[in-house]
């Protein structure tokens, strides 16, 4: 079966054509064919004419067998890139973080003098968060991305420095944003991306079992998608540049993986 990339419209929506051609009746079509100013609006209209039940199990089979395509963007050494090509993705576990970071920051004017300071951030923003009021960092997942692009293009901040966090430690460190661009130079960007199957995907995209108003999220986004391209041709999902993130809990295996290096040039918006 597929693997499905939503940026990639002409892999997945004549799927969608055949799908929608045998659940919606001629007049639904018509009226969701019309131009609409907002995407949401689209799939909505779709929605509507349907009906959320029906339409949640009609999409639910059609779209179990196949697969969805996401990306986990990281600017990373050349040693973690190589236990990441052996070890696979992993969940962030920050006391692991500690020999890159030294190794990074190490040519830092005040490092001698802000040395002392890592294992203290890297408790915080590790086991002490809570206390430190630093928010969790260490969710036992993955992080990756529905669009290509919104990644690469959009909420890139991944690719320009690495892990979030890292930017937080940083900042911790040294007081001020000076180390950052030390994280930058000693590191190159990647984009990593891997297969999901569908029911994966909703449970990646929906970690605390929320409940929504209308189908399962990477569903409703594919169907908003095609619902407002019926009637805005020129319109792609791609260029939406979505920044919609799944957490993928636990690992993912090094032979799911595709590694594609990436330069600063591409980063530009």
């Amino acid at each position: 079966m597929a693997v499905l990339e939503y940026d990639r419209v002409e892999g997945w929506e004549p799927l969608f054509d055949a799908w929608m051609a045998e659940i919606a009746p001629a007049d639904v079509l018509q009226e969701t064919a019309s131009p609409q100013e907002y995407i949401e609006d689209a799939g909505a209209l779709f929605l509507d004419g349907i009906g959320k039940d029906e339409l949640t199990e009609f999409l639910g089979e059609k779209l179990a067998p196949h697969s969805l395509q996401v990306f986990h963007g990281t600017r990373v050494s050349d040693a973690t890139l190589s236990a990441i090509r052996r070890e696979g993705l992993k969940p962030l576990s920050l006391a692991g973080r500690r020999a890159t970071l030294v190794a990074e920051l190490q040519d830092h004017p005040r490092w001698r003098e802000c040395e002392p300071r890592l294992d203290a951030a890297l408790h915080r923003f590790g086991p002490g968060w809570e206390r430190g009021g630093a928010g969790k960092r260490e969710d036992d997942a993955v992080h990756a991305c529905l669009s290509r692009n919104g990644l690469v293009k959009g909420c890139n901040h991944y690719l320009t420095h690495g892990a979030e966090v890292d930017n937080h430690i940083v900042r911790e460190v040294f007081g001020d944003d000076s180390g950052l661009d030390l994280l930058a130079a000693k590191r190159k960007p990647y984009l990593i991306s891997f297969a999901l199957n569908f029911a994966a995907a909703e449970a990646a995209a929906n970690p605390h079992g929320l409940r929504y108003e209308g189908l399962p999220f990477v569903t409703q986004k594919f169907l908003n998608a095609w619902a407002f391209r019926l009637g805005n041709r020129q319109w792609q999902p791609a260029g939406a540049r979505i920044s919609d993130a799944l957490m993928v809990s636990g690992g993912v295996a090094p032979d799911r993986l595709t590694i594609e290096p990436l330069t600063d040039a591409d980063l530009q918006r």
